[in-house]
């Protein structure tokens, strides 16, 4: 957690091993702490009486951690029932603690999918869920070498058993036709399109809510950092331990410093300028000063360019839009630019010269119009 900067989790629908928690107290991570309360209930008075008794019990075993910051005592209720009850366990946890923040329920609205159960990735901009986003992410392949150990049984990965990966809980309609994933003409190949799909969803998403988090975004919690069985799943690191691309995603999208360059094209022509905004944010207590930022253009075939922006001051705990005071070229490419893809990133250097900081985007390098 603490390598991916990550400084609050949701405990989502269970109680989890006191490990944990006792690893979240010495490590100053903020824990939401959801009771074991998912969807319906039967909406009966016994039932209400049971789950109060319940709740008091989880207040009782986990209160006395100084890391815990929230109760929640419902995840996405259904029902008419549900306000009736989610209100008395509200009020049983008050009874044993009034000195933390207690929300009855977690509401379906708060869990933004976009780019998985619904619309497009690119929608994240729009900020789902706010201004409490409580879920949000996508489902990515493991690794080969962890799929082997899951399934046990080689034939079932290639070509795909469906029904067997389905079992292990793999969502067919929303991977290939909500995302858009490509299965490719092997194994790896399909893992890493999933996998690469899932990093580049986590990082426009953490990015855009971080822009905004003076704004009208009060926190976000990625669904879900670690599996609970051998799944496939919405994790960034899997069942056996085993990091997905998604991690890295979280440790460069999380960083208390982070350069996000927001295009108003992704597409430049030689000879032409690519066009955007660089957002600085600063996530930590100290102000970031006489910095600069070394901007790489990388196409795949060779070429390579460089310009240096020098920054404005960017105060502590803030968000800076249009955060260049000047940049060498304006950004312009040369006339003999070398076409396709290419990746614009990123450098931040502080005063000293140190580099603090490092981001990376992706762009296309277009031919030029006619004359």
């Amino acid at each position: 957690l603490q390598s991916a900067f990550v400084n609050a989790i949701r405990i989502t629908g269970h109680v989890n091993r006191p490990e944990l928690l006792e690893a979240c107290d010495r490590a100053g991570i903020l824990v939401w702490q959801d009771f074991a309360l998912q969807w319906g209930n039967d909406g009966s008075a016994d039932f209400r009486k049971e789950a109060c008794r319940q709740i008091q019990d989880l207040v009782r075993l986990v209160g006395h951690h100084p890391c815990l910051a929230l109760w929640c005592c419902h995840n996405k209720p259904r029902g008419e029932d549900s306000a009736e009850l989610d209100s008395a366990l509200a009020a049983a946890v008050h009874e044993l603690d009034d000195t933390r923040k207690i929300v009855p329920a977690s509401s379906p609205s708060e869990h933004a999918y976009t780019g998985w159960y619904t619309d497009d990735y690119r929608d994240f901009d729009k900020l789902p869920g706010r201004p409490m986003v409580t879920d949000f992410g996508a489902q990515a392949l493991p690794c080969r070498e962890s799929l082997e150990e899951m399934f046990g049984d080689e034939s079932l990965l290639w070509p795909p058993s469906w029904p067997e990966w389905v079992d292990r809980n793999f969502q067919y309609d929303l991977t290939f036709n909500v995302a858009g994933v490509e299965q490719g003409k092997s194994l790896d190949e399909f893992i890493n399109n999933s996998q690469e799909y899932q990093a580049l969803l986590l990082k426009y998403a953490i990015e855009h809510y971080r822009m905004a988090m003076y704004r009208g975004i009060e926190g976000i919690f990625q669904y879900s950092f670690v599996d609970s069985w051998p799944s496939i799943g919405f994790s960034v690191i899997d069942y056996f331990r085993r990091p997905k691309l998604g991690y890295r995603a979280l440790q460069v999208a999380y960083q208390p410093l982070l350069p996000v360059f927001i295009f108003r094209r992704r597409q430049a022509y030689s000879g032409g300028r690519v066009e955007g905004i660089l957002t600085m944010i600063n996530d930590t207590g100290d102000p970031l000063e006489n910095a600069e930022l070394e901007f790489t253009l990388e196409v795949e075939k060779g070429t390579l360019i460089t310009w240096m922006a020098k920054l404005k001051a960017v105060p502590p705990h803030s968000v800076t839009a249009d955060a260049i005071e000047t940049v060498s070229d304006d950004f312009c490419l040369p006339t003999n630019m070398t076409l396709g893809p290419a990746h614009l990133r990123m450098r931040l250097f502080d005063s000293t010269g140190a580099r603090i900081a490092e981001n990376v985007d992706t762009m296309e390098v277009v031919p030029p119009p006619p004359v």
